[in-house]
């Protein structure tokens, strides 16, 4: 869809959600929690830095700006610092509570809070609300999250009509076939989003994936998740004017992280080299991580087989994104005192290592599998044209 400038449109706001800073996983190492925590405040930063740096006029977050409830206070620290940024820029800010940061009935949100130290424009606890802002007037409405037995369906009023010149309805539930599926506590149904009058547009605040689409008279803005590794999370930059929605554009997340690891090939030759290397990738876990094992140098085969990569492997690719074992500049040889080049073979070697001690074809083949993409980067479609003949 065409953007427009700030000129010509009267309103630029930039759509989020899903930020759960503090939201780390009981359990984790100490290293991969700091890991996890940094990510996430920095999927804050990159949505603040953006909306200042396009001159946004609001900042929309649509729930789970926190990661439970009672905030620690290292991570209402990092909600203050950045949303004093947009403070600082006139960037009005609206933010509703999610899943995760709902405070028990009777009790505040930490939302509040913000709300009190005058970092949020409004926190909507009401149904409804006007803002002027931009030469306009904006209504926002929020559908509230419905009890968990309540089998209703989440958005129960149909008609939003009124005399605002736009209207955002704002909910931290997914939309039918945008952004709801599998996800637990109900999606709006599609049929309900096209029977909305008097709405311009739905944000949904509650998945992971940004993107937009429109049933009937309504857009729907699905707002992602910023720190999300796998190269669908983002946020989106919308255009508003009194004549309606301008523009909607999907702004890339942080993207996926990538760790590099690299180790000699003597290392494989230690009493216990998979606790050793095990040690070494184990601060560099997170769940959106991409991880590389670099090997270089020579090693004999029974070396490589008997120092369980293929293990290695399976127990990395369970914990992160994505796991790679480079083996490009792994040289097997006879004799570790061989200067020669020796062969490249550790798909020959780690294959038979798992049939040696393992019964399950499956496992045979991800030893295969792992010294293949090892391979592939070396020989690239030489590879696979070798297959085809």
């Amino acid at each position: 869809m065409q953007m427009f400038s700030q000129r010509e449109s009267d309103l630029r706001a930039i759509l989020s959600s899903g930020f759960c800073l503090g939201g780390v996983p009981a359990g984790l190492p100490a290293e991969q929690g700091r890991n996890r925590r940094r990510r996430l405040r920095a999927g804050l930063t990159q949505v603040v830095g953006h909306a200042i740096a396009v001159e946004a006029g609001l900042v929309v977050i649509a729930g789970d700006l926190f990661g439970e409830p009672v905030p620690k206070p290292a991570d209402l620290g990092a909600a203050v610092v950045e949303l004093s940024r947009l403070r600082e820029h006139g960037i009005a800010v609206v933010a509703i509570t999610g899943d995760r940061d709902r405070a028990p009935d009777g009790e505040e949100s930490p939302l509040e809070l913000l709300r009190l130290l005058g970092l949020l424009e409004g926190l909507l606890t009401e149904d409804s609300m006007s803002v002027d802002i931009g030469g306009m007037t904006l209504q926002l409405s929020v559908v509230p999250q419905a009890p968990a037995d309540h089998d209703g369906g989440p958005l129960q009023r149909l008609d939003y009509r009124g005399d605002a010149d736009f209207h955002m309805l704002l909910t931290h539930y997914g939309v039918e076939s945008l952004n709801g599926a599998g996800k637990p506590g109900g999606a709006i149904n599609l049929d309900a989003v096209q029977a909305l009058l008097g709405v311009d547009l739905l944000v949904a605040g509650g998945g992971d994936e940004a993107s937009h689409g429109r049933a009937g008279s309504t857009t729907v803005a699905a707002t992602g998740d910023p720190s999300r590794g796998d190269g669908h999370g983002g946020f989106l930059q919308v255009e508003i004017s009194r004549r309606g929605l301008e523009g909607i554009n999907v702004i890339p997340g942080l993207g996926g992280v990538r760790r590099e690891i690299a180790i000699v090939a003597s290392t494989l030759a230690e009493d216990d080299a998979q606790k050793t290397i095990r040690a070494q990738i184990e601060p560099l876990l997170e769940a959106d991580a991409e991880i590389v094992l670099r090997v270089t140098g020579r090693t004999e085969p029974e070396t490589l087989r008997a120092a369980g990569l293929a293990g290695v492997a399976r127990w990395a690719r369970a914990l992160a994104a994505g796991f790679e074992l480079d083996l490009s500049a792994l040289r097997i040889v006879d004799d570790e005192l061989d200067s020669g080049p020796g062969q490249l073979s550790p798909l020959k070697e780690m294959s038979r290592a798992v049939a040696e001690n393992e019964t399950d074809d499956a496992l045979e083949d991800e030893a295969g599998d792992v010294a293949l993409a090892s391979l592939r980067r070396v020989l690239g479609d030489r590879l696979d044209a070798g297959r085809r003949r």
